[in-house]
C-alpha cells in the first residue's frame, strides 16, 4: 500500500525502465488488481517486490546532525520515496516542521 500511495504522488517518470512504468501506470489509473499482479502477486514477499518504499534518516537542516526521537534517542527515519533496485525516486520533497508563531499583539 505504501508503494501504491507514493507512486500516485509521482507525476512524471524520468526515464525509468518499462516494468517501473507499467507499475506506475497501474497505480496512477487506480487499477489495484493490476498493480498487485505487477508487484509480484499477493503472496510475494516484501523483499522480492520490484519496487520498495525508501526510508532515510531525518537530518536537522540547521545543524546537519541526525534527528533522534524525543523519548529513547533512536535515530528517526521517514518515508522519502520509492526504490527500484538501486535507483531511488524521491516523492517527498518538502520537510514540514512545527514552529511557534510567537505571541499576538493585543
Amino acid at each position: 500500500m505504501t508503494v501504491w500511495r507514493e507512486l500516485r504522488r509521482l507525476k512524471e517518470l524520468l526515464g525509468e525502465n518499462e516494468s517501473f512504468a507499467k507499475i506506475h501506470d497501474a497505480a496512477d489509473k487506480g487499477a489495484w488488481a493490476e498493480f498487485v499482479t505487477l508487484m509480484g502477486g499477493v503472496f510475494c514477499k516484501r523483499d522480492e517486490q520490484p519496487i520498495r518504499p525508501l526510508y532515510k534518516e531525518k537530518v536537522d537542516t540547521d545543524t546537519g546532525e541526525l534527528k533522534q526521537t524525543y523519548f529513547d534517542a533512536i535515530v528517526s527515519i521517514s518515508l522519502r520515496g520509492v526504490k527500484l533496485g538501486e535507483k531511488e525516486v524521491i516523492t517527498r520533497i518538502h520537510e514540514w516542521r512545527i514552529e511557534n508563531r510567537g505571541t499576538r499583539a493585543a
